[in-house]
């Protein structure tokens, strides 16, 4: 987990437009699939709370 996440801070820093989704979802292609269902649950809500954030002007 500790991997991931660095890898997930990693590629939130250096990433870049819309493909920084696709590449944050390619960084769990090699785990299990419940390991990649539920990094894609987590990044779903990453992005529902920093959009939620935006609309209310936070």
């Amino acid at each position: 987990m500790r991997e991931l996440l660095f890898r997930l801070a990693f590629q939130a820093i250096v990433g870049d437009g819309p493909d920084a989704a696709a590449t944050l979802a390619h960084l769990v292609k090699d785990q299990p699939s419940v390991v990649r269902a539920a990094w894609l649950t987590m990044l779903g809500r990453m992005l529902d709370d920093h959009r939620a954030s935006d609309a209310a002007g936070l």
